[in-house]
This record gives C-alpha cells, structure tokens and sequence, in this order.
C-alpha cells in the first residue's frame, strides 16, 4: 500500500511538472512572437522593409511553433496579428495604424491569458 502511494504521489508531481514545462514554453513562444511583431510592425510603419526582415522571420519561426501549441482561439488572434503586419506600409495615418495594432495584440493576450490560466 505505501508503495501505491507514493507511486501515486510521484506521478502527480510529473504531470504537474509537464505541465508547467509546457505553459512555460508556450509563453516563451507567445513573447517571443509578440516582441518580433512588435518591432516588425515599428520597421513597417517607417518604411524600413530591408530592416524588417529579419525581424518577419522571427515572426514567422515564432508563428509556426504556434500554430502546433496553441488553441484555435489563439490561433485566430495570431493570424489577425499576421494581417495587420501584411497589410503594414508607409501610407495612412500611423496613429490610427498603431491603435489598430495595438487593439488586435491586445486581443490575443486577452485570449492567450485565458488559454495560460493567467489572472490580472
């Protein structure tokens, strides 16, 4: 009966262990993807597309380690993300463009806290 117990209490301890390794990994992915777009989106708006590249690339490497790990209702949120960073030029008002950006991220984080567990 000890043996069963304590069998039982290692495997509690594992699950929850990978668990929090993988809400761990998640995040580090989620950030890492936000904090690409982010400067993506800065070189964009300037017109610094040669510049940008590197930092598209990013995005899109963070991008597909997400599609596999996320919900589809983070996934929709990225994707919006993916549209306002295509869609980014030179042209039209960069305050509205800016607030339309940061509308669509927050949206993902609201979704994202959500899917983490993460209360504010």
């Amino acid at each position: 009966m000890g043996g069963f117990v304590t069998w039982k209490i290692q495997d509690r301890q594992l699950k929850h262990a990978d668990e929090s390794r993988f809400q761990e990994q998640r995040m580090e992915t989620y950030l890492d993807f936000i904090t690409s777009a982010n400067s993506a989106f800065v070189l964009l708006s300037e017109n610094r597309k040669n510049e940008a590249s590197d930092c598209l690339g990013d995005v899109y490497r963070a991008l597909q380690k997400m599609r596999l790990i996320s919900t589809k209702q983070t996934t929709s949120k990225i994707d919006a993300i993916v549209a306002v960073l295509n869609s980014t030029d030179n042209t039209g008002d960069p305050d509205q463009k800016l607030e339309h950006f940061k509308a669509v991220v927050k949206d993902f984080w609201d979704v994202a806290r959500k899917e983490l567990k993460i209360e504010l």
